[in-house]
């Protein structure tokens, strides 16, 4: 039996030889044209679609990798804050016997901040305790890996604040998980933009127990809330819930942004702790108390306030160590 020849068109003359032009994969028509790309049989609109998808899918694994910015690993005892967020007076210092304000959503309150940070917020006052929740929260949150429906239990939060194991405390951190899922911040840094919660969502839901202790918390973030953790701090947290003063709280996440810090004066430093003190000479006092007090756990070596120009001067005591942290700080 003689060999059966097949004699190959070439592509040219095997498209135009179709009036109507090949057939791509779905089933489209190419169209009459000589563009060699045609054997590949995909239409430009499928071209387009898997362009988009491939766009998308790399757009997602950004956002996967900005979220991994949320977490940080630290050793035991540092959490990680935003410096946008210690540079700030965004949670103050304020008397817990005066009730909290609550800001209209539109008219938002400009936040005193250091240079370069603007920043608004709307919603109920924040304060010094809420950061301790707050900070808490993104560490359950980094442990878990993720920041959709984390969840976590009453008395483990509690313990790891060093609250007291009690109802009046459960009733406490029910009221600032409410705080801080309610409010709305907008920054704008040179660097990072943010406008929304610092917890978009929160969930209660009690065990089979009348036990508060054992209610279930299930907290959702903002997946954008990783913008802030562009530029953060580590700070020492076991340090920071052994201050009894908010002020030296406020202080205390503020300077460990700083290695070196600039002397600012008191007047300054009244601003950036959002201190609810009416005269300056009052809260000049209790400045010096919490500065006090940053000395005893080992945060200052040394202090003082310059009467000339009422600058204070600090040292810090304990510099960053490299050894501690596992991840660069960004800063």
């Amino acid at each position: 039996m003689a060999e059966t020849k097949i004699i190959r068109q070439p592509l040219e003359k095997k498209i135009n030889s179709d009036p109507l032009g090949p057939l791509a994969l779905c089933g489209k028509r190419l169209g009459v044209c000589d563009d060699p790309l045609h054997h590949q049989k995909v239409c430009p609109d499928c071209l387009c679609i898997i362009k988009k998808s491939n766009e998308e899918a790399e757009t997602e694994s950004d956002s996967s990798n900005k979220q991994l910015a949320l977490f940080p690993e630290l050793a035991e005892g540092l959490r990680a804050v935003p410096n946008t967020i210690a540079r700030s007076a965004l949670f103050k210092v304020a008397d817990k016997r005066i009730p909290r304000k609550h800001i209209d959503r539109k008219k938002p309150e400009i936040i005193a901040a250091l240079k370069g940070i603007s920043m608004k917020y709307s919603g109920p006052d924040l304060r010094q305790d809420d950061e301790d929740v707050l900070l808490e929260v993104y560490r359950i949150c980094r442990e878990a890996g993720r920041i959709d429906d984390v969840p976590f239990i009453a008395r483990q939060m509690l313990t790891t604040i060093k609250w007291n194991d009690d109802g009046k405390s459960y009733d406490r951190l029910k009221l600032i998980l409410g705080y801080l899922s309610d409010g709305n911040m907008q920054v704008q840094t040179a660097r990072e933009w943010f406008n929304g919660k610092l917890i978009r969502k929160i969930k209660a839901r009690d065990k089979m127990s009348k036990d508060p202790g054992s209610r279930e918390y299930r907290v959702w973030l903002e997946p954008e809330i990783a913008r802030l953790f562009e530029a953060w701090t580590a700070i020492d947290f076991e340090q920071r819930l052994s201050l009894h003063s908010a002020l030296a709280k406020a202080i205390h996440s503020h300077l460990s942004t700083h290695d070196d810090p600039y002397p600012y004066s008191v007047e300054l430093w009244k601003t950036l702790s959002g201190s609810n003190t009416k005269t300056v000479w009052k809260f000049r006092q209790q400045l010096k108390t919490a500065l006090n007090e940053l000395v005893k756990v080992g945060f200052l070596q040394a202090w003082n306030i310059d009467k000339k120009r009422d600058l204070v001067h600090v040292v810090r005591a304990i510099r960053p160590d490299p050894r501690q942290i596992k991840l660069s700080s960004g800063k």
